[in-house]
């Protein structure tokens, strides 16, 4: 029998154990959790805490079987069960971590830790909404937690809610001023809403940390040509390949921007980086475009052809690596969508009636592979038109905003009166 001296012992110990736990003293605390034990060998806190020291030391097989017997002692454990999803979700049993996560948030739902993890691993899982609910949860609880943060600025990005994502990298930034990885994400998530002159400073304000920071160098190339300052893109451009020749993105940017622009050395190092096999194939991919656009421009249409082909190819194995694969219903289901906007009543006949300012303009708009660019560069042909290029925003605005007409779990704004204003706004913005 335990008396009421030897339980006070007890409790004192628990206090100390978790103390030392806390300050990372875990083989001091491991000998007063084995004392405490060996007097109650059923102490539900002195398990946990012997649980916590096997997390510790490594030995996640015996901390799982420890803190599961914990949660069968004690369904109210929340913090048990906490520490039992990131187990499991360090063993990539991701259905096993959400049902303890959320074991966890039903024992206490004022546990901010608990929402995040479950939001983080939901996110990881692509169950997009639940995972934005879930660190929406912990934000609501402890406003300023950070990982909850970070997950759902990424989650809005997802979501193609760029504005949300915006406001949340603000708060973020507030919280941790000056960490260059979160103001990166920030300025990228400033680019994405069209909030192209605040992701200048905030680019320029990585640099001011880190000069040599190729993103920024690179994120800044990208915001000064979307804001029509070519001259200052390519010398950013520029500075990140000078500072890291395999910068696969800014060779890409840079042709994308022109492709007459490269010199002969960084032509050798983006076509050394074409056989280099540490590339994954997405930026094989880019890497391929780019010299295609180069040799498109030298003339040489059949090696333009052969690396535009090789792109191809390097695209769709980066594709397979991430598991996307064709999808003919979805594609069907899309295409459907396309053609009745621009055939119905509410779709073209309701488009307003555009206003430009200076010379007319002309949208050439279809179907993929149905001849549009062939159109472009006919009409582009005549001295009297200038030609801007293929331009992937229509397609985005309609992805954007009535995507979820067409392809499910997409955007979900009004069909199609949200786009003819979207529409309208960029043919004013010309």
């Amino acid at each position: 029998m335990i008396t009421a001296k030897i339980q006070m012992n007890i409790h004192q110990s628990l206090l100390e154990a978790e103390q030392k736990l806390l300050s990372g003293q875990i083989s001091e605390a491991e000998t007063l959790v084995r004392e405490i034990l060996a007097e109650e060998p059923d102490n539900n806190q002195a398990l946990y805490f012997f649980g916590l020291i096997a997390k510790e030391s490594g030995h996640s097989q015996t901390s799982i079987k420890i803190i599961e017997k914990v949660v069968q002692q004690n369904h109210r454990h929340f913090e048990a069960f906490n520490t039992l999803g990131v187990l499991h979700a360090g063993e990539s049993r991701w259905d096993d971590a959400v049902r303890c996560f959320q074991s966890a948030v039903d024992a206490n739902s004022s546990f901010a830790p608990a929402y995040a993890n479950l939001g983080a691993t939901l996110y990881r899982l692509d169950r997009l909404k639940p995972a934005f609910d879930a660190c929406r949860e912990a934000l609501a609880i402890d406003p300023d937690h950070v990982a909850a943060l970070k997950n759902i600025c990424s989650i809005a990005i997802r979501l193609k809610d760029y504005q949300l994502a915006v406001d949340y990298h603000r708060r973020l930034a507030e919280v941790v001023p000056d960490d260059v990885e979160l103001l990166l994400n920030f300025a990228t998530s400033l680019a994405l809403a069209d909030q192209s002159n605040e992701a200048t400073e905030v680019y320029e304000k990585v640099l001011a940390i880190d000069p040599s920071n190729t993103r920024a160098l690179h994120g800044l190339g990208e915001t000064y040509s979307q804001l029509g300052h070519k001259d200052r893109a390519i010398t950013y451009f520029k500075q990140a390949i000078e500072i890291s020749p395999k910068l696969v993105d800014a060779y890409y940017s840079l042709g994308s921007l022109d492709p007459s622009l490269f010199d002969k050395r960084e032509r050798e190092q983006l076509s050394h980086l074409c056989d280099s096999p540490e590339l994954p194939s997405e930026a094989k991919a880019k890497a391929h475009f780019t010299l295609a656009s180069i040799e498109n421009f030298k003339g040489d249409a059949d090696k333009a052809f052969s690396y535009f082909h090789s792109g191809n190819e390097f695209r769709r194995k980066a594709q397979f690596d991430k598991g996307i694969r064709y999808d003919r219903q979805v594609q069907d289901s899309f295409t459907d969508g396309l053609i009745a906007f621009y055939n119905s009543t509410d779709g073209h006949q309701k488009l307003p009636a555009w206003e430009y300012l200076g010379e007319n303009l002309i949208f050439v708009v279809g179907l993929p592979r149905s001849g549009t660019t062939l159109i472009e560069q006919i009409l582009a042909s005549h001295g009297r038109i200038e030609s801007i290029g293929e331009n992937e925003t229509i397609h985005q605005k309609i992805i954007e905003n009535f995507g979820a007409k067409i392809i499910p779990d997409v955007a979900r704004v009004d069909w199609p009166g949200s786009c003819a204003r979207q529409l309208s706004e960029i043919a004013n913005s010309y």
